[in-house]
């Protein structure tokens, strides 16, 4: 490699290493749905059962576990990180149904 090579490779180096960072963010941000490190790190838990406990707490509603592990869809993340979507202030209780009497005969 000539002095002119390793200089052309010097001055380009910075710009491929930064399309680089960027290209990694985006692919990242564009992720579909939070990832395991990301969920441990919002939840504070590794376990799946303990995360959507307390994701559900926090109120992401649309949380859920799929193959023993959380799936929570990024623009929900987004939205009820925003605010947009207010945590339930109680717990609805579906009512319970009586089975019907067979008639008599």
């Amino acid at each position: 490699m000539t002095s002119i090579d390793r200089r052309r490779l010097e001055d380009v180096l910075p710009e491929l290493t930064g399309l680089v960072t960027r290209l990694v963010q985006a692919m990242e941000q564009r992720s579909a749905v939070l990832t395991h490190p990301e969920l441990a790190a919002l939840t504070g838990y590794k376990r799946a059962a303990d995360q959507l406990r307390e994701l559900h707490e926090r109120g992401f509603s649309r949380a859920y576990v799929r193959a023993g592990v959380v799936v929570l869809e990024r623009p929900h993340f987004e939205v009820v990180r925003r605010g947009a979507i207010e945590k339930p202030r109680f717990r609805v209780i579906p009512p319970v149904v009586k089975p019907r009497k067979p008639p008599r005969a």
